[in-house]
């Protein structure tokens, strides 16, 4: 038997999902998933972050052969985190984009929103 590429066919079956639940939860075809999973086709930025968020696993414990030994991905708003990515990039000018510091801000955007969040709950909790 020929060593996995990756590790989204194990992810996948330990969670009791057939590719086509996965191809429908991610919006795409059973086929792309088989390609996927069979390295026929290469595992992009979008389609790692959107499998492992389904999966309910870190992106990068898709590739990692040691995937179950990495804890699980704890719960992430990821809305919040699409607007904190959001707010991130309008603070600078776009001709000047340097990655590292949007990444920055929008992690440090997140991290506040969330203690935010979690402040309002713990206020609104009897």
């Amino acid at each position: 038997m020929p060593h996995p590429v990756n590790n989204i066919a194990k992810l996948r079956k330990s969670r009791g999902l057939s590719q086509q639940d996965l191809a429908e939860l991610v919006g795409t075809t059973n086929q792309h998933i088989s390609h996927l999973e069979g390295g026929r086709r290469s595992l992009s930025g979008r389609w790692m972050v959107a499998i492992a968020e389904k999966l309910g696993v870190q992106p990068h414990q898709l590739l990692n052969s040691s995937a179950e030994e990495t804890p699980p991905m704890p719960q992430m708003d990821f809305d919040l985190l699409r607007r904190s990515i959001a707010a991130a990039l309008g603070l600078y000018d776009m001709n000047a984009f340097d990655a590292v510091k949007v990444a920055r801000k929008a992690l440090q955007i997140y991290q506040d929103e969330s203690r935010r969040d979690e402040q309002a709950r713990a206020s609104d909790a009897p």
